[in-house]
């Protein structure tokens, strides 16, 4: 991503789980996980919004506080799903 002029500020990385939600509702950050993990935390006050048309063969969704920063980082992905993005 700094190729794009984007630097990741990555403070912590956690294994997969509710945790990840946790942090996410904490305010923590962000995160892109499988359709089927997305479809089951509609009880946790989170935005979900999937990710469609990215040219992979996976579903996936992202999730964030709030809907506007989820948006926001959709149209990046969209936009730039084509390149190399090296973090």
């Amino acid at each position: 991503m700094d190729s794009l002029g984007h630097k990741p500020n990555i403070i912590s990385e956690v294994a997969f789980g509710n945790f990840i939600f946790g942090a996410v509702m904490a305010g923590m950050g962000i995160t892109i996980v499988p359709e089927i993990s997305a479809k089951h935390i509609d009880h946790q006050q989170l935005f979900t919004l999937p990710i469609t048309d990215f040219g992979k063969k996976r579903s996936i969704s992202l999730a964030t506080k709030k809907a506007k920063l989820g948006s926001k980082l959709y149209e990046f992905l969209v936009k730039h799903a084509d390149e190399e993005i090296v973090v």
